[in-house]
């Protein structure tokens, strides 16, 4: 059973929207269908955006920083392998985005942004494919 942030010996009714922070009935205050605490309800009145939510909306909209250098990377790979040349480069940017990707999966398991996910699977997916087409390519032009 969570308790009141406030109020340790109470039970907690609800969360608050801004902080997420658990509380007591006599805490929390509903606004637009919303339930704030003070501290949140100050800030809502004021035009601030509570802590809390101005991080899932950052979250939605900037996605792991990792999966961006990992999409980049499978970009360079796949780039550099359609070219035909640079192939050593091209296979190290498939190798890095490959295990940056995995490393940025693993990242962004709990991140609110699907982008990121995505963004992480892709980098993999394009990883493989850089690899492929610059061992291709390498290989064609040995023959």
């Amino acid at each position: 059973m969570a308790l009141c942030k406030k109020h340790p010996d109470v039970a907690a009714a609800g969360r608050c929207t801004g902080c997420a922070e658990e509380y007591c009935a006599n805490c929390l205050i509903e606004m637009s269908g919303q339930k704030y605490c003070g501290g949140c309800k100050t800030m809502a009145l004021e035009g601030r955006v509570p802590s809390s939510v101005a991080a899932a909306v950052e979250a939605r909209e900037f996605p792991s920083q990792d999966a961006n250098k990992a999409f980049g990377s499978g970009i360079g790979g796949f780039i550099l392998g359609g070219i035909g040349c640079f192939w050593i480069a091209g296979i190290v940017l498939g190798i890095q985005a490959i295990v940056k990707g995995l490393n940025a999966r693993s990242a962004v398991v709990n991140d609110t942004s699907p982008m990121a996910k995505y963004k992480a699977t892709a980098a993999v997916v394009m990883g493989v494919a850089a690899i492929l087409l610059n061992i291709g390519n390498l290989i064609a032009r040995l023959h």
